[in-house]
């Protein structure tokens, strides 16, 4: 174990290994990460393209935790330094916040870092989920001209405007081109490494076609229009999701503060000494609540969007 690295591998422009950070937490680490890792996390880590063994990473997550911990004791230290110079004395119910919070921020980044190849594998997912309908047409297109299927691959990984497909594809020509790997056995590993269900499902019917001797022209047309199909409907689904947010946005941004502000407004005309808490709340209402409504407005359509071309 002590002797295993990670291989580096490029794909197209991109070549990301371990950095010396990690690979030093690898070595530090590496025998106690061992023991923490769970094959969810290597499934996690191949599916988000994170070039890193699950040992390397636990020990990279291990160690990052341990170092924000240490900072966060050493904040404790000058915190309760500087209350002793200034002859204030600590209040008993801060001491034990004082003294979690370094654990409880190492447990935050733990579980942060050790949650995020997984939110990245969904994060792909769902960029490759919406590119595939438009890649199953350049995929037709190279498959009308009788193009064999490693040179459609290798074709499909160089046009970036399909992203993460594109990215799928350069994996499955390294396979064959680097490692030397039959098309059958990359499409079969691409299928299993892949975070996307919809990809996975299009690889299994390639490769059910190929050894079936039947002919991928017609299984390509006929994929391309069903994910066409299927797009048109998300489209659709979405435009009517966008409709109930529209609907929402103005209930929940524009009515309901205006109707807060009025009535606060007015309570605090009516109460003597009640100004300074009822401006405060005005101040939230205005600076706080209603950007923070419209930017999660704004991030829950960015992330529901589908494709649009």
């Amino acid at each position: 174990m002590g002797n295993k690295k990670a291989t580096k591998v490029k794909v197209g422009k991109e070549e990301k290994g371990p950095s010396k950070y990690q690979m030093l937490s690898y070595r530090i680490m590496g025998k106690y990460a061992s023991r923490h890792v769970k094959p969810a996390l290597e499934r996690s880590l191949n599916q988000a393209h994170i070039k890193m063994l699950s040992e390397e990473y636990v020990s990279y997550v291990m160690m990052s935790s341990i170092l924000v911990g240490v900072f966060g004791i050493i904040l404790d230290i000058v915190f309760l330094s500087l209350f002793s110079m200034l002859g204030f004395s600590i209040p008993i119910f801060l001491i034990p916040i004082v003294i979690i919070l370094p654990i409880m921020l190492a447990y935050l980044i733990y579980a942060l870092m050790m949650g995020s190849p997984a939110s990245k594998a969904k994060d792909r997912g769902r960029n490759i989920d919406k590119k595939l309908p438009f890649a199953m047409n350049f995929i037709s297109a190279m498959a009308s001209a009788d193009i064999t299927l490693d040179s459609i691959f290798k074709a499909l990984s160089r046009e970036k405007v399909y992203d993460e497909v594109a990215k799928e594809a350069g994996w499955i020509t390294r396979d064959v081109e680097v490692l030397g790997k039959d098309i059958i056995t990359s499409l079969r590993e691409a299928s299993d490494r892949s975070p996307s269900i919809m990809f996975q499902d299009f690889l299994q019917g390639v490769i059910t076609t190929v050894s079936s001797g039947g002919r991928l022209k017609p299984y390509f047309v006929l994929k391309s229009e069903q994910y066409m199909e299927q797009h048109k409907m998300n489209v659709k689904k979405f435009n009517d999701f966008v409709g109930l947010m529209a609907e929402s946005f103005v209930t929940v941004v524009v009515v309901m503060p205006l109707l807060l502000i009025v009535m606060l407004s007015v309570m605090g005309l009516m109460t003597s000494g009640g100004g300074g808490s009822t401006d405060i709340i005005l101040y939230i209402i205005a600076f706080v609540m209603i950007p923070m409504a419209q930017f999660g407005f704004i991030f829950i359509i960015k992330i529901m969007s589908p494709e649009v071309g």
